[in-house]
């Protein structure tokens, strides 16, 4: 079907795909999996790129994010080399709303500095036409949003967007149950670690732990790297968080002492 055809899609036919999309979302076991289911509804929908991201980070960042997106290599490469991410107008306009919004309306939501208009405009002369954007955000994780996008002198498809909307929130759901079953799978902290975890997240020092276990710092010091290393994250309040998030410790835990 082609995005002209598809532009003109009944209300109907368009929460068709959704609704599929949703029921073969459950069965999706890896990242992959759901990129290509992804693609292949946005692509029913009007949408020539789709893009369900983390925030904060280069897309294509060696730490583990959430990253999926199949826009132009040529704007993902200057996107990331650059730096971009740093002043994306899309990301920016993504924090002061919890609805979809299309790319024509940010200037409206957020002053656009010279540099952001740069990006939409760059964006363009990469392939990439309207867009339209569902922001997705959760208490104590990373911002993100699902983007859907025309190519370059395709019209945004306005008919569909409701269906887009619910793609880009249960796309993320489903990406949010794909990471956490692949992070089950990493080896849990050992009794050690997470007792020095729990410590820091009551605020104490290694000092402090190594009185509290009867250890000695160094040996504290070693079973916190660890637990870093077992996260990949690198300070003492990302490992106190992610501990938390992970159900590694607890909320109830931290609070008692």
């Amino acid at each position: 079907m082609s995005i002209d055809a598809c532009a003109s899609l009944s209300d109907r036919r368009a929460m068709q795909v959704a609704a599929e999309f949703v029921a073969a979302g459950h069965s999706v076991e890896s990242a992959g999996d759901l990129d290509a289911l992804l693609g292949a509804a946005a692509g029913a929908l009007g949408f020539g790129f789709h893009a369900l991201v983390q925030h904060g980070r280069p897309a294509r960042a060696p730490e583990p994010q959430l990253a999926l997106l199949d826009y132009p290599a040529s704007w993902q490469e200057r996107f990331d080399a650059e730096g971009l991410y740093r002043f994306d107008p899309v990301q920016c306009a993504c924090r002061s709303q919890l609805v979809g919004f299309a790319w024509a309306e940010i200037p409206a939501i957020v002053r656009l500095t010279p540099r952001q208009q740069r990006v939409l405009e760059e964006s363009r002369r990469h392939g990439i036409g309207d867009g339209f954007t569902v922001p997705i955000h959760l208490p104590g994780e990373r911002a993100a949003s699902c983007s859907f996008a025309t190519r370059g002198g395709a019209s945004l498809p306005q008919r569909n967007l409701m269906a887009a909307q619910l793609l880009g929130q249960f796309g993320y759901e489903v990406g949010r149950r794909i990471g956490r079953a692949s992070a089950a799978a990493h080896e849990p902290l050992s009794p050690r670690q997470r007792e020095c975890v729990l410590l820091v997240a009551q605020g104490k020092s290694d000092w402090e732990i190594a009185q509290i276990l009867g250890l000695s710092e160094e040996t504290v010091t070693k079973y916190l790297n660890a637990a870093r290393a077992r996260f990949d994250v690198s300070r003492r309040t990302q490992l106190a968080v992610v501990a938390l998030h992970e159900g590694e410790i607890g909320f109830e835990e931290v609070l008692r002492h």
